[in-house]
């Protein structure tokens, strides 16, 4: 057994997460703050996996969902600890050790694309300084245009730190 602060392994998270079905399994128990009743899971699952709604899913659909959950991906979560399940009410939810899992399942729409950030304020630097090395703003030093360049580089990085430290709690 384990207790709830002990670390899971990034083998056992990987294992874990290899499955797509414990996956939703375990973004759609993310998403309540309750449990939910297995047979509610099931179809969830279910109607995710098949782009369509509870309602339209077959019979079929619903049990080979249903049985996949209740025979492999459940106990395979309640043994690393990520999930429970009441076998007399049915319900499933998420214990605290999910939280652990939290950094492995982020996806695309949480990446921050810094470099583009980085590369679009370089490339607005040196289109600035190429203006002032053709003379066609006289106003402005060089001087300056370096400064602000250095200090939009730096308020960046910056920001990217801040978030990125908030982001790992």
């Amino acid at each position: 057994m384990f207790s709830n602060n002990e670390e899971i392994s990034q083998d056992t998270v990987f294992d874990v997460l290899s499955s797509a079905r414990r996956r939703e399994t375990i973004s759609i128990l993310r998403e309540e703050e309750t449990p939910i009743e297995l047979t509610t899971l099931a179809e969830t699952v279910a109607a995710r996996e098949n782009e369509t709604t509870v309602e339209e899913l077959s019979s079929q659909d619903r049990k080979r969902v249903y049985v996949s959950l209740y025979q492999t991906h459940i106990p395979k979560l309640v043994d690393v600890g990520i999930v429970e399940h009441d076998s007399d009410s049915g319900d499933v939810w998420l214990t605290d050790r999910a939280d652990s899992i939290e950094p492995y399942l982020q996806g695309p729409e949480q990446f921050t694309p810094w470099h583009r950030y980085y590369l679009v304020l370089a490339a607005v630097g040196g289109i600035l300084f190429l203006i002032i090395s053709l003379g066609q703003i006289g106003a402005i030093s060089s001087a300056l245009i370096g400064q602000l360049v250095i200090l939009a580089f730096v308020v960046l990085a910056a920001v990217q730190f801040v978030l990125e430290r908030q982001q790992r709690g």
